[in-house]
């Protein structure tokens, strides 16, 4: 089975149960991170959410992040636009029935997962299923995760 892995905040591989879960439940995994076009958009207040330090802090921890799958044989796919039509579009381009994500309590961030759940469908047989934070721990094509380690720095 086909599934994206959609890497949100947490940017980690290491101690990422999501991650994990989406490892042990894929037969080929695509992790992907999408550039969310509102973070770059002005606010009602005329600045951008994302600051320069932040946008640095975030480029390190993506090309970081790029670094540890390149090692497991794999590669982060990014994107930028919204979230949830990316993600549709790109599952029904490489016919992924699922997508993996962690679970963030904040209101956008659910209500996208929300927005997921309602317009996810594939086709009309199967909906695209939406799953994030189960505690499985295992492999993905061979390669295990229980020893991949990151510096949280």
């Amino acid at each position: 089975m086909t599934s994206l892995y959609w890497f949100r905040n947490d940017l980690r591989l290491y101690d990422q149960p999501s991650f994990k879960n989406a490892c042990a439940q894929a037969t080929r995994l695509l992790p992907v991170f999408i550039h969310d076009s509102t973070h770059v958009a002005p606010t009602r207040w005329g600045f951008e959410r994302l600051g320069p330090h932040r946008k640095y802090a975030l480029r390190s921890a993506l090309q970081a992040l790029k670094v540890q799958l390149r090692q497991q044989q794999s590669d982060l796919l990014e994107y930028a636009g919204d979230p949830c039509q990316t993600l549709i579009a790109l599952a029904k381009q490489v016919g992924a029935k699922t997508i993996f994500c962690e679970d963030i309590a904040a209101p956008d961030e659910q209500q996208q997962v929300i927005r997921l759940r309602q317009a996810g469908r594939l086709d009309r047989q199967r909906p695209l299923a939406l799953e994030y934070d189960k505690l499985k721990l295992t492999e993905n094509n061979g390669a295990r995760f229980d020893d991949l380690k990151t510096d949280p720095r």
